[in-house]
């Protein structure tokens, strides 16, 4: 079955200062004058409640490092899910196949090996994309499903963790997965179907995808 799952992942801030450089004199020695600031780093803060308290079951999600990272909007019936899974389509088409992957000549086994994995993952995600949006998660296929896009995750590290202009668009779009089973879960504690454990580790996954996009963006 098809999960969606992407929770919209708050992330970080990085503050960062610049040190002054002191010398100890004695005698007429003078400061040490010809050493550098630190550049400031391009990381800008962001605010928000990033450690919330558990509240009535619920725990307040903490805000997102990209909001303008979304899924798209649940189906309301079995007729809207068509709509649902072509939006799903335009914001992930790699994990929806729309992109597929191809095996280049420099290719050597090792990465035909990791290419065959992905491709496996995304056909299982497909399934369970088309089943979340027909008729919600089947509790008993959670785990798998979980299992998948961390597999997806790390196959697609090890093939483009070193060219974030091949990761990135990865990583975006299993964070678009993530903040979408976020959000299923929180509909269903709220219904009272499942209990705020559940939340938790659907914003947690969100959380480590949200982390993992801002180190690709903004490497050091």
């Amino acid at each position: 079955m098809r999960i969606t799952i992407l929770t919209s992942v708050a992330f970080l801030s990085g503050a960062v200062g610049t040190g002054g450089t002191f010398a100890i004199t004695t005698g007429n020695t003078s400061p040490v004058a010809d050493e550098k600031p630190a550049p400031p780093s391009k990381d800008k803060p962001q605010s928000g409640d990033w450690l919330p308290e558990l509240k009535r079951g619920l725990i307040p999600l903490p805000p997102s490092a990209f909001p303008d990272i979304v899924p798209p909007k649940p189906a309301k019936n079995e007729a809207d899910s068509k709509r649902y899974l072509e939006q799903l389509a335009k914001s992930c088409p790699r994990l929806c196949g729309k992109i597929p992957l191809k095996i280049e000549d420099g290719d050597d086994t090792l990465r035909k090996l990791m290419k065959a994995r992905l491709h496996q993952g995304i056909l299982s995600l497909g399934g369970y994309q088309e089943g979340q949006a027909i008729a919600g998660i089947d509790p008993s296929g959670v785990a798998e499903y979980q299992a998948c896009l961390e597999d997806v995750l790390q196959a697609s590290r090890e093939l483009w963790g070193k060219q974030p202009k091949e990761f990135v668009p990865w990583l975006e779009e299993l964070l678009v997965e993530a903040k979408a089973y976020e959000q299923y879960t929180i509909r269903r504690v709220e219904a009272g179907a499942i209990r705020f454990q559940s939340q938790s580790i659907a914003t947690r996954n969100r959380l480590k995808l949200e982390a993992e996009l801002w180190k690709a963006k903004n490497p050091k």
